[in-house]
C-alpha cells in the first residue's frame, strides 16, 4: 500500500465572492534557506472562474490555465504565498484567489487543487504531497510468475499485475461525503470514501477500461457514472478530481477530471446532454433534419438561427444532418459530434449546386457551455464573403467591440480609436472565446487594418455575466444582405 497522499488545507477563512482566503503562515520555514526544486502542478477546477494566472510570492509560474487544465512548474523547497488572477476583459488580470499559502517540502511533489465556486464564495486550494518518487509498476517474477516484491512463495500466479496508480481528490462542496466504485456494482464496499476537500491514499489496479461511479457517502443513489469508458494504461499515475457538473446539464450532478502527467481531462456523467444550433449564413431558406432523430426538423431563413432562444438540448452523439434548399434544388449534408456537456453550433455558408460533387460549406463551432462568474464570454465567426477582386476568394476582415450603441461615429467617438478584438479574421474562420465584461456593445466591421473602411456596424449586442455567444459576421457570397447573428446560452 502506499503512504497517504497528504491534502493540506490551505485556506480557511472566506472573505467575500471574490475568492480571497487567509491561512495561518507555517513559521517553521522563516528565516530557512531555499532547498531544493521541487515539482508543483496545479489544476484549476473553480468550476465559474475564467481562465487564470497563477503566481508565487509574486512571481508568474503559470500565464493561462483554462478550467479543467493543468500546468507544471518548479520552485526551491520553501514557504509561498500563491495568488491566481483571472482573465475578465479588462486590461489586466483581475486578482481572484490571494493570500494562499502552503509549504513546499523538499523531496515531495505537490498538486495545487484550485476548486469550488467564486459565485457561492466557497472557492479554495488545496495541496496534496507525495513522496518525489517515479512510479514503477508491480512485474511479475520472470521463473515463479510471483509479483516483484511478494514474499508469498505459495503464490499461484493469478495475482493481478497493478501497474496503474491513482488519487481521488473530492473538489464538490454541494456534497460533504462520496463513496467512489470502480465498476457496475456499488452495492458492495467502495473502493474509496472521502469528505469534501480531502484526497485519497494512492492505489493501484491492473491497467484496462474502468467505470467510475460515485454515491453520497453510506448512500445509494449514484450521483456520478463515467460508463465504461476510463481507459487506463500501464504505468498511468492519475489523479483523479470529482468536482461539480458544469456545462449543457442533464441529470448528472458531478463531473471527474482525469489527470495524467500534465494532461488532463473532464469526464462528464454519462447522463449529461449535448446542446445544438444551427444558423443558415446562406442566401437561401433551408431546411435542417437529422437522420438520428432527436435533432427536430425545421424550416430556417437566410441569416437565421434555428432555436433563437439558445440552444436545444439533445443526447451526445454523432449526427448527420440532411440540409435542402427551400428555393431551389440546392442540397448536402453536414456531420458532426456532439460530446457530453458541450454545445455545438453549426453555421451554414452554403450549399453546393445539385450537379456539383463539392461539399457543402459550413462551421462548426464548439464551447464548453460553462457560465464564468466574472464576465461575459464571445466568440466571433467571420462568415462575410468579401470579394474586391472578384477571384472567388474571400478578403479578412477586422472586428471591433465598442461599449455604447447608435453606430454614429463607433470607432472615433471619445477621439481615440480602439484596437480590434480580432485583427485580419480570415472568411470561415473564427476567435478564440474571449473574455468580455458585461455591457451593451457596437460590433464593427472594416477592412483589415483601415478602421475608417466599415463594412458594418450593429448596436443590439447585449452582453451579460455568465453569458456565451457566438457572434457570426455574415454576408453570403452573391448577396447584398448582411448581418450578424447571434447565439447565446446565458445561465
Amino acid at each position: 500500500m502506499e503512504s497517504p497522499a497528504r491534502a493540506a488545507l490551505l485556506v480557511a477563512v472566506t472573505l467575500g465572492l471574490s475568492g480571497c482566503f487567509e491561512s495561518q503562515r507555517d513559521e517553521t520555514f522563516n528565516d530557512t534557506v531555499a532547498g531544493d526544486d521541487v515539482d508543483v502542478r496545479v489544476l484549476h477546477a473553480v468550476t465559474d472562474a475564467p481562465a487564470l494566472r497563477l503566481e508565487a510570492d509574486g512571481e508568474v509560474q503559470t500565464e493561462t490555465l483554462d478550467y479543467g487544465r493543468v500546468a507544471t512548474f518548479s520552485l526551491p523547497a520553501n514557504h509561498y504565498r500563491f495568488e491566481a488572477a483571472g482573465y475578465t476583459g479588462r486590461e489586466a488580470p483581475e486578482p481572484l484567489l490571494d493570500n494562499l499559502e502552503g509549504n513546499l517540502t523538499e523531496g515531495m511533489r505537490h498538486d495545487l487543487l484550485l476548486a469550488g465556486s467564486l459565485e457561492d464564495s466557497d472557492a479554495r486550494a488545496i495541496l496534496l504531497e507525495q513522496d518525489d518518487e517515479p512510479f514503477e509498476p508491480e512485474e511479475e517474477d520472470e521463473e515463479n510468475g510471483e509479483e516483484e516484491g511478494d514474499g508469498d512463495g505459495d503464490s499461484d500466479g493469478d495475482e493481478p499485475l497493478r501497474d496503474v496508480r491513482f488519487r481521488v481528490a473530492h473538489l464538490a462542496p454541494d456534497f460533504e461525503a462520496v463513496d467512489l466504485y470502480l465498476g457496475g456494482d456499488t452495492s458492495g464496499s467502495p473502493d474509496v470514501t472521502l469528505p469534501y476537500g480531502n484526497a485519497s491514499e494512492a492505489l493501484r489496479v491492473e491497467s484496462g477500461v474502468y467505470r467510475v461511479q460515485i454515491t453520497p457517502a453510506g448512500g445509494s443513489n449514484v450521483i456520478y457514472d463515467s460508463d465504461r469508458v476510463l481507459g487506463w494504461d500501464t504505468g498511468d499515475d492519475l489523479l483523479l478530481a470529482v468536482t461539480p457538473a458544469t456545462g449543457v446539464q442533464g441529470e448528472g450532478d458531478l463531473s471527474l477530471i482525469e489527470v495524467d502527467g500534465e494532461q488532463s481531462r473532464r469526464v462528464p456523467d454519462m447522463q449529461q446532454d449535448a446542446g445544438f444550433e444551427f444558423v443558415n449564413a446562406s442566401t437561401e431558406s433551408v431546411e435542417v433534419a437529422s437522420a438520428e432523430g432527436p435533432i427536430a426538423t425545421d424550416t430556417v431563413d437566410p441569416l437565421g438561427s434555428k432555436a433563437p432562444e439558445g440552444y436545444e438540448g439533445v443526447e451526445a452523439g454523432s449526427y448527420t444532418l440532411a440540409i435542402d434548399s427551400q428555393e431551389s434544388d440546392a442540397s448536402g449534408s453536414y456531420g458532426l459530434s456532439l460530446a457530453r456537456a458541450k454545445a455545438g453550433t453549426v453555421v451554414l455558408r452554403a450549399l453546393p449546386p445539385s450537379s456539383s460533387d463539392e461539399s457543402t460549406q459550413a462551421s462548426l463551432l464548439i464551447n464548453d457551455a460553462r457560465p464564468v462568474a466574472t464576465n461575459a464570454r464571445a466568440r466571433i465567426l467571420n462568415t462575410w464573403f468579401k470579394d474586391p477582386e472578384n477571384d472567388g476568394q474571400a478578403e479578412p476582415v477586422d472586428v471591433y467591440l465598442v461599449e455604447g450603441s447608435g453606430c454614429e461615429s463607433p470607432l472615433s467617438g471619445n477621439g481615440v480609436v480602439p484596437e480590434p478584438v480580432v485583427s485580419n479574421l480570415s472568411y470561415g474562420n473564427s476567435s478564440s472565446m474571449l473574455p468580455v465584461q458585461a455591457g451593451d456593445y457596437q460590433l464593427v466591421v472594416t477592412e483589415p487594418g483601415d478602421p475608417g473602411n466599415r463594412l458594418l456596424c450593429d448596436d443590439s449586442v447585449s452582453l451579460k455575466t455568465q453569458g456565451l455567444y457566438e457572434l457570426v459576421v455574415a454576408r453570403p457570397q452573391g448577396s447584398s444582405e448582411s448581418g450578424l447573428i447571434q447565439v447565446s446560452r446565458v445561465r
